[in-house]
C-alpha cells in the first residue's frame, strides 16, 4: 500500500466510515466498483485504490464526510452505456456530471456507438483529450460512418478557447489510424504492449 493511500485511509476513509452504516459503506463501494468496470470496459482503468483516493471520502471535522462519485455520476455515464441522451442531459441539468476521469464519457459514447452523445459532449466542451485517439480505439465501422463531416473540418474563425477545443475533437483519418495501433515501451529488456489495437477499424479506413 503507497503513502498517500495510507493517508487517505488515516485523515479520510477511517473516520468516514465510524459515521456510516455498514450498508452506506457497502453502496459507497459498490459505486466505485461498477465505475472501475466501466473504465476497464474502455481501457483506461486505474488502480482500485487510486480511484478511492481520487474519488472515495473526504472527511471535515466541522462538516462531517461525503463520498466524492456519487451515485448520479454513475447514473451519467450508465445514461451514456444505455445511449439514453434525453436521461443524460437531464442527470447533467441537476449537477450530476462525471468531471473527474472526463475523458471516460466520451471513450463511452464511441464504445456504444452513441453519436449523438458524443456531439453533445463536444458541444457542451467535455471532451478534453485528443478525439483520433478514443476514436481510433474504440469506434466501429458503423461509428466512423456516422460521425459528421464538420468533425473532420478546421474553423480559422475560433477564438483562443474555442480554438483549442476545436483542435481536440478535430480528426483526421491519419491520426485515427495512427491510434488503432497498440503502443508499446521497452521493459526490463522485454517489449511490453498497452492500449487497444483496433485492427477491425484500421482494416476498413485503409481499404476505403
Amino acid at each position: 500500500m503507497g503513502t498517500n493511500h495510507k493517508k487517505y485511509r488515516i485523515w479520510h476513509e477511517i473516520p468516514s466510515k465510524r459515521l456510516l452504516s455498514a450498508e452506506e459503506i457497502a453502496h459507497n463501494h459498490n459505486l466505485l466498483t461498477q465505475l472501475h468496470a466501466l473504465m476497464e470496459s474502455v481501457g483506461i482503468a486505474p488502480p482500485f485504490t487510486e480511484l478511492e483516493e481520487n474519488l472515495g471520502y473526504r472527511y471535515d471535522i466541522k462538516t462531517g464526510c461525503r463520498h466524492l462519485f456519487t451515485q448520479g455520476m454513475l447514473d451519467s455515464l450508465l445514461a451514456i452505456k444505455n445511449r439514453n441522451l434525453s436521461r443524460l442531459k437531464q442527470l447533467h441539468t441537476n449537477g450530476h456530471v462525471m468531471w473527474a476521469y472526463s475523458v471516460i464519457n466520451a471513450r463511452l459514447a464511441v464504445l456504444y456507438d452513441s453519436v449523438a452523445i458524443l456531439l453533445y459532449l463536444v458541444d457542451k466542451r467535455m471532451v478534453n483529450r485528443d478525439l483520433n485517439e478514443i476514436v481510433g480505439q474504440l469506434a466501429t465501422e458503423s461509428t466512423l460512418k456516422a460521425l459528421p463531416k464538420y468533425l473532420f473540418e478546421h474553423d480559422e474563425k475560433n477564438s483562443t478557447e474555442a480554438q483549442f477545443y476545436s483542435d481536440l475533437t478535430l480528426l483526421d483519418f491519419d491520426e485515427i489510424i495512427r491510434n488503432t495501433h497498440q503502443k508499446s515501451y521497452e521493459h526490463k529488456g522485454s517489449q511490453r504492449f498497452y492500449g487497444i489495437d483496433n485492427y477491425k477499424l484500421r482494416e476498413y479506413i485503409t481499404n476505403n
